[in-house]
């Protein structure tokens, strides 16, 4: 006789669940958006559900930055933090952040010649040339320390990964031309439609031609740690984020069980986040793990398709979460998508980050780019033409 065993047991079911635009809008809001809206966002849906009380995070009250949230600091200040990480700064002297921001203008340009500026340094001007060009890679705004306009607005689409799109053909180009006022003769040297021009001068209006004017400066919360160990890669770092507490109830109606889902559906969404934001970081911290430990001096070749691919996303979704998410590294705090580099065409093994580190190296070498072409394979042309993308 077969013996039945009718105990429960737990298994795993993949099924499709259709949800609403809304609902799907909403959770992506809070997939993505930074974690001092994620807990005003929290107070705000819980604030008149008495089943729920949510703190600000742990680390905000045992710190002070509430105090520091509401006292607004500088761009001066906050660049001195920023560049207090670069290396090679503090390798030259500890002085130096503080020295440099005295050369920017109300727009965050250099006011002077690099050279002039070299000389009362006490640099050499390509030793200077090369401090600029890796604060300009790490600073927030993008496109502060430029040396013009056209510099600034280089600088931003080399930022965003997009210094050969048409927005950047234009300024290489044909951005004499702008000025007179009728685009015709710069779309007859670029050889382009209208349609084409206009695209990419919708594109070059959303970068900020002063990033300098920024008075104030964001105070940024990470929610991650990464770590170059293969058994704890990432982590989430719960003191950083919202603690949401449910009153106990011995008895429930129509009006409880309502309350009761809405502040379900925040902690679910807030826990799908959590997890979302964890995969994609465990992932890059194996990918990165000679980067974070300093054996690499940039990160290796890794795009936003191959990570969707791997954690079955879509790159829009991976590309929101890598972008608003900042994590504690040991090269130090940065936004997720700073790992991200894209592969070199005639080296798919090395990145483009990795081929610009290894250009500063060079340089600092004084090795030439016909040598530097052949120790690496790759193309002299293509190190030169990164090489003047720094610039």
């Amino acid at each position: 006789m077969a013996w039945i065993d009718p105990s429960p047991r737990l298994t795993q079911q993949v099924r499709t669940e259709l949800l609403h635009l809304p609902v799907l809008i909403q959770n992506l809001r809070l997939l993505t958006m930074p974690v001092q809206e994620l807990v005003d966002t929290a107070i705000g849906e819980l604030a008149d559900n008495p089943l729920y009380e949510v703190n600000p995070p742990r680390s905000w009250q045992e710190s002070g930055i509430l105090d520091d949230l509401s006292e607004e600091p500088s761009l001066e200040e906050n660049l001195i933090r920023q560049m207090a990480q670069c290396r090679p700064l503090r390798e030259e002297r500890d002085s130096l952040p503080y020295e440099l921001v005295r050369y920017l203008d109300h727009r965050g340009y250099l006011t002077d010649t690099q050279e002039a500026i070299a000389d009362q340094l006490e640099l050499t001007a390509e030793r200077l040339d090369l401090l600029l060009e890796r604060v300009r890679d790490i600073v927030e705004p993008p496109g502060l320390f430029a040396r013009d306009l056209i510099h600034c607005l280089s600088l931003q689409l080399i930022r965003s990964g997009k210094e050969e799109s048409d927005g950047a053909k234009i300024l290489e180009m044909a951005v004499d031309l702008l000025g007179k006022g009728d685009p015709k003769d710069a779309m007859e040297r670029l050889g382009w439609s209208r349609s084409r021009f206009d695209r990419a001068m919708e594109e070059l209006s959303h970068l900020d031609p002063a990033p300098g004017r920024r008075t104030t400066a964001q105070v940024v919360i990470p929610e991650l740690e990464l770590y170059p160990d293969p058994d704890r890669p990432a982590v989430v770092l719960a003191e950083n984020l919202p603690r949401i507490y449910m009153t106990p109830l011995t008895w429930e109606d129509d009006r409880v069980t309502s309350m009761k889902g809405r502040g379900l559906h925040i902690i679910q969404s807030i826990a799908r986040r959590n997890a979302s934001k964890l995969s994609l970081a465990i992932e890059v911290a194996k990918k990165q793990k000679d980067y974070l430990m300093s054996r690499e001096g940039a990160p290796y070749p890794m795009t936003m398709t191959e990570m969707a691919e791997k954690l079955n996303r879509s790159v829009s979704t991976v590309q929101r979460i890598a972008s608003t998410t900042w994590a504690v590294t040991p090269v130090g705090t940065v936004p997720m998508d700073r790992l991200f580099s894209r592969p070199l065409k005639s080296r798919p093994d090395m990145s483009v980050a990795q081929l610009r580190s290894r250009i500063e190296e060079a340089s600092r070498k004084g090795m030439s780019d016909s040598e530097l072409s052949r120790n690496l394979g790759v193309p002299r042309r293509t190190i030169t033409w990164h090489r003047q993308r720094r610039r």
